[in-house]
């Protein structure tokens, strides 16, 4: 049955070139140090774009990154918020022009949760640092309509000597208002937080402390705004079990996503979106079904109640490791049999983290990518049209700042086409040298090779074609696409 929805998504992914080249808006890679992670994005009242993740700073240590681009990928500016020690930004939330960050921070040998505010530019207003010994880490943050933080994650149990979960309230200024623990003696987190039905909380994660097949198992809590417990819902199925975010869905109850080994006879991990109702009753879950392992890292819904989700996907359609995957589901978890999304990826990992809702009825995935730069890895980010989906392949482009503004089809001419034993690929403008990263992709999507153009004191470069079989080709050069066919 797996392998017959694959070859679904395959038709409506690849339906022809035309279709998809107005529905793909751009894509780019950022960051300014050899290590960067994308982890949100926001968009302003001015419709660009505010990035924020994690650079290296000073004397290596991670550092918070925010970067602005326009409505076209371009950057605009970026600054990192760099410190005598690290700082690890997990998730983030912007209210009123002030933007809300937590994660972790390690000094003295110890992992303690963070929280810092800052203005759209990167100037911060008020930081804060706490925690004991051992593992302290904030997963997720959001800010209620009178202005208090609530940030969860997990803290090691000075009791068990394991992790319980952890849920914790702030003002805006970073003091610690009060702090709450759920679970027992097992490992027990929080990956995600959000305001619930009702003027309460939704928080969702893990627990193994609860599992009765003894692994892990689906954790979901809701309490009131002090913290005070409401109920806890856990689900378990044999293998890991983890939810990854949850938001209150418009129709009531609750809908999350994550990663799930539920169906897995090989403990492959699958992505899974799942809903429970107002009181915590579980009402459904529905995966993904890929041959590997792959996941869903957040979730939206729309106005008209379908979901999307963004994470990776490591299956059939991958490149080989884990990929950039958007997709959606109707208000059952159905996935649409007319509007897949897209899968993007190189030969090395690459992931999103989120995805948001554009003013242009669109979408923007923010995340990693370690396949598109020569270095260990960048801040991806893709922007979409409606539809939620791209040309054949989106990645393999090299930075931004390296591509000529001007750069379309009319700026390459391929030929011969159709070709035997070697393409010639004609740059047309003057504004040399030109590296570009390319690739030759079969109309699966699958990469048949990779390679470096340089456009030096010569405007053509030859490549050698004689060892691809007959057929028609893609050619992916800096986010280019042209065909061919190959004799």
């Amino acid at each position: 049955m797996k392998r017959v929805i694959g070859i679904l998504i395959m038709i409506m992914i690849f339906p022809g070139l035309n279709a998809y080249s107005q529905q793909y808006v751009f894509s780019g890679s950022y960051g300014n140090s050899v290590y960067n992670e994308g982890i949100v994005t926001f968009q302003l009242a001015d419709s660009t774009y505010l990035i924020i993740g994690n650079s290296m700073g000073f004397m290596s240590y991670a550092a918070p990154y925010f970067a602005r681009i326009d409505q076209k990928g371009v950057l605009i500016s970026d600054v990192m918020i760099s410190r005598p020690w690290l700082i690890n930004v997990k998730a983030g939330v912007m209210k009123d022009s002030l933007v809300y960050l937590t994660g972790i921070t390690m000094q003295g040998g110890s992992y303690n949760f963070m929280f810092m505010c800052t203005d759209l530019h990167g100037t911060v207003k008020s930081e804060s640092y706490w925690g004991g010994q051992g593992w302290n880490i904030a997963h997720d943050i959001v800010i209620d309509s009178d202005d208090r933080v609530f940030i969860a994650g997990e803290a090691t149990d000075s009791i068990y000597g394991k992790n319980n979960a952890v849920l914790m309230c702030l003002d805006t200024s970073g003091v610690l208002l009060w702090s709450k623990e759920f679970g027992g003696p097992g490992y027990d987190a929080f990956y995600a937080v959000d305001t619930g039905h009702a003027q309460t909380l939704i928080m969702a994660g893990t627990t193994t402390s609860q599992s009765i097949s003894g692994d892990s198992a689906f954790y979901i809590v809701n309490t009131d705004k002090s913290g005070n417990l409401l109920w806890e819902t856990v689900v378990d199925y044999p293998g890991l079990d983890i939810i990854y975010d949850i938001h209150p869905d418009i129709t009531g109850g609750y809908f999350m996503c994550g990663q799930t080994a539920y169906w897995q006879s090989n403990s492959d991990l699958d992505a899974f979106l799942m809903r429970v109702g107002e009181n915590g009753n579980y009402m459904w879950i529905s995966q993904l079904g890929a041959d590997k392992e792959s996941g869903f890292n957040a979730v939206i819904q729309l106005p008209d109640s379908t979901y999307r989700m963004a994470g990776h996907n490591n299956g059939i359609f991958s490149s080989g490791k884990r990929d950039v995957f958007l997709t959606n589901a109707d208000l059952n978890g159905l996935w649409s049999s007319y509007l897949l999304g897209l899968i993007i990826g190189g030969l090395e990992d690459d992931w999103a983290n989120s995805v948001i809702s554009t003013f242009d009825g669109g979408f923007l995935v923010t995340g990693t990518c370690k396949s598109f730069e020569q270095r260990l890895s960048s801040i991806y980010v893709i922007k979409t049209d409606s539809l939620a989906q791209s040309s054949f392949y989106g990645g393999h482009q090299t930075s931004i700042f390296s591509k000529p503004e001007s750069i379309t089809t009319e700026s390459f001419r391929i030929f011969p086409n159709p070709v035997s034993d070697e393409l010639t690929i004609r740059y047309s403008s003057e504004k040399l040298p030109f590296d570009a990263k390319a690739a030759i992709i079969d109309l699966s999507g699958r990469i048949i090779d990779e390679f470096f153009l340089n456009f030096s004191q010569d405007s053509s470069v030859k490549i050698n074609t004689a060892g691809i079989r007959s057929g028609f080709y893609l050619l992916r050069i800096d986010g280019v696409t042209m065909r061919f066919q190959k004799l």
